[in-house]
């Protein structure tokens, strides 16, 4: 807190709801969950792929996130528990689906997608089903937020 023992720990920190804890990105790639002390890391994933934590569910119970393959601009959005346990593909398009955010009653997931040639917002369910485009507009939209 008082800006001392500085070090670079990972990137594409996010933190959890009651601000105990944050899941990032490791330098190897993968999605680790942290104290805000440093302490109790846990890694959730251990893959080949390059994954990015996206955010916490309202209730602090899941994260999303998403996987890059390496070697392919394609990904998609996952979703998994914090303890690294039920990982779940949300997205299939082909194409490269990004930046999830959810909203704050769980219901939806809003995250940005490139299927229609622009990085466009779309809504889903948390089960990933009926993915819809938000907006039909000629521009490109990044990082979600329901804030």
């Amino acid at each position: 807190p008082d800006g001392s023992g500085l070090r670079r720990d990972g990137q594409s920190a996010r933190w959890s709801p009651d601000g105990r804890r944050l899941a990032l990105s490791d330098r190897g790639g993968d999605v680790v969950v942290v104290n805000a002390d440093g302490k109790d890391r846990v890694r959730l994933t251990a893959t080949r792929a390059l994954e990015q934590p996206e955010a916490w569910s309202p209730d602090g119970k899941r994260v999303l996130f998403t996987r890059w393959p390496r070697g392919s601009s394609n990904s998609d959005v996952y979703v998994m528990d914090t303890d690294g346990g039920h990982v779940r593909r949300l997205t299939r398009s082909g194409s490269e689906d990004i930046a999830a955010a959810w909203s704050p009653d769980r219901s939806q997931i809003l995250f940005t997608s490139t299927r229609t040639g622009l990085s466009q917002l779309f809504l889903m369910r948390p089960d990933g089903s009926h993915q819809h485009r938000l907006l039909r507009s000629g521009i490109n939209t990044l990082e979600p937020s329901w804030r």
